[in-house]
């Protein structure tokens, strides 16, 4: 059986002179190979195009609402074949325009005009355009601009958050009313849905508006009475800004007050949730298990004299006094609650015990709260 052998054609090649010289030539195929082992890895096979934008974002900064907003990018071809660009996705509000339509040449560059309709009043935004091209290593770009509106009315703070305001309190808080674009505007017809409030207005200072990037402002001095009702507060101030350009309307605008107002007499503990409830889970019986609450007065009667302790079941072991030495000064006491290690069986888990303890206080002479455990059996 005879062996074929592939021999590379002979090329014969005559010299000058007269002279012919023997030459391999090898296929075309093989010629590619080598060349593309040749060429440094990452880098486009010759003859592609090659896409470079130096800047992909554009930030317009801090602007007026509704003003135009647009701007142009710039595309050059830095392959060795010619480029071709095509409309992508774009976001919702966005457009794009000034696409050529034609091939750009290696070397050469476009540009391309993005614009996009600002509707938001205020904020921040950032919209994009994608452009499909035909680089292997770059196939699509995302060009995008963003920037931040002006605001007509805002404040500073936002919203008022007030944690722990004691009953007997009453709290100032300081809040900036600005414009980042009228250069001047008034506030009138204030009201308050928590009664009591009161406030005071002056202009804001040049370097508190200047750190908002504002026009024009003021500062309230906002009061808050003393006597609040313990639990959340959600309150609001209302009030119409009006300002001094003719051809703009009168605006609403108000100020959120959150926070929560502290109860004369508060309990604490690892295990005490906001429903007051203290959660011992199961103890295994003859083991036991034993907590720790701290009380907190804040009224002016801070001395507690303990009038009696009940609780249910009554095998639960209840002990209140002073949390340290001369504590009681600072209305400050302990409850101690044990489930004793001889307790029988039990499961107060849905149906939970509950301790009640009475004191010589005059607006709230009894605690009480419940205790969720079960006892399992050995």
């Amino acid at each position: 059986m005879r062996r074929l052998r592939w021999v590379a054609p002979i090329v014969l090649t005559a010299l000058a002179g007269g002279i012919a010289v023997l030459r391999w030539q090898l296929p075309e195929r093989a010629s590619l190979a080598t060349a593309e082992r040749r060429a440094p890895a990452g880098e486009a096979p010759p003859g592609a195009p090659k896409a470079v934008v130096d800047k992909t974002m554009h930030d317009f900064g801090i602007f007026d609402p509704r003003e135009s907003c647009e701007h142009t990018f710039s595309v050059r071809n830095e392959g060795d074949a010619p480029l071709q660009l095509l409309r992508g996705s774009t976001s919702c509000k966005c457009t794009m325009s000034d696409l050529p339509d034609r091939l750009i040449a290696p070397q050469a560059g476009a540009e391309i005009r993005i614009a996009s309709k600002i509707r938001q009043e205020s904020g921040a935004f950032k919209h994009t355009a994608n452009i499909i091209t035909n680089d292997p290593e770059n196939p699509k770009i995302e060009l995008s601009i963003r920037g931040t509106i002006r605001r007509y009315v805002a404040a500073m703070p936002e919203r008022i958050v007030l944690a722990g305001v004691a009953r007997n309190e009453s709290r100032v808080v300081s809040v900036t009313v600005y414009s980042q674009v009228w250069r001047a505007f008034e506030i009138d017809q204030i009201a308050s849905s928590l009664e009591g409030v009161s406030w005071e207005i002056e202009p804001a200072p040049a370097d508190a508006l200047a750190a908002l990037q504002a026009r024009s402002g003021y500062r309230l001095a906002i009061t808050l009475p003393s006597g609040l009702p313990s639990g959340t507060l959600w309150e609001r101030l209302e009030m119409r800004v009006t300002p001094d350009d003719p051809a703009a309307d009168c605006r609403p605008f108000q100020i959120e007050l959150a926070g929560t107002v502290l109860s004369r007499i508060s309990m604490h503990g690892p295990r005490f949730d906001s429903r007051k409830v203290l959660r011992l889970g199961a103890v295994r019986q003859g083991q036991g298990a034993r907590e720790r609450l701290t009380v907190k007065v804040r009224d002016d009667h801070r001395r507690l004299k303990l009038q009696a302790v009940e609780s249910e079941p009554e095998f639960l072991r209840v002990e209140f006094s002073p949390l340290a030495e001369h504590s009681e000064e600072l209305g400050l006491y302990r409850v101690d609650v044990e489930v004793p290690p001889d307790a029988p069986p039990s499961n107060h888990l849905a149906e939970m015990g509950t301790v009640r303890i009475r004191t010589d206080h005059p607006i709230v002479p009894e605690l009480e709260f419940q205790v969720a455990f079960a006892v399992m059996s050995r």
